[in-house]
């Protein structure tokens, strides 16, 4: 329950955003959400699957992140498992793309509810549709951050799962 609390809040506070931000402002940050989403797609492909230690330029900015959580959050250094696992990097990462598509799902969901001009039915079910969407992958995202707590990165599949938009929902790579 614990896990799934940090993607309720993300969809919620996506789906209000989009209602209070002008639209040039929400398709901005839509925009940099989705470069995110594909940088990060990149790295967990690219960089970190195949990988039995942790690539040169990861140590670097490891080192730096966990600085940061000793100063602002106190927490020890090499508390963090994923610092030297490069499987548990990737975890992390999908963990994060994971939920950049819930945010861009609920506030695809709002936009629809708010100004679809194809009736009340349409849009409701429309954001219907949107908003399950968005929190079926708020779902995965809890699975993930359950599987960084545990110190188990996900299977290979499971990295290497594209949050492509027609298969957003399936239940796993399998299908």
């Amino acid at each position: 329950m614990v896990n799934l609390l940090p993607g309720l809040l993300l969809v919620f506070s996506a789906a209000h955003l989009v209602t209070v931000l002008p639209p040039a402002a929400s398709g901005l940050f839509g925009l940099l959400i989705l470069l995110r989403i594909g940088w990060l797609e990149d790295n967990i492909a690219q960089d970190l699957l195949d990988r039995d230690r942790m690539p040169p330029g990861y140590v670097n900015t490891a080192r730096r992140r966990q600085y940061l959580a000793w100063k602002l959050m106190a927490r020890p250094p090499g508390s963090d498992p994923a610092e030297n696992c490069p499987k548990l990097l990737a975890t992390r990462m999908r963990a994060e793309v994971q939920g950049l598509c819930a945010v861009i799902l609920s506030a695809a969901a709002s936009g629809v509810a708010q100004s679809l001009p194809a009736g009340l039915f349409l849009s409701m079910a429309g954001a219907a549709v949107l908003l399950s969407l968005a929190l079926r992958r708020a779902d995965f995202m809890a699975v993930s951050l359950l599987h960084l707590e545990a110190g188990h990165p996900l299977e290979r599949e499971r990295l290497l799962s594209r949050t492509a938009w027609f298969n957003t929902g399936r239940s796993g790579p399998e299908g």
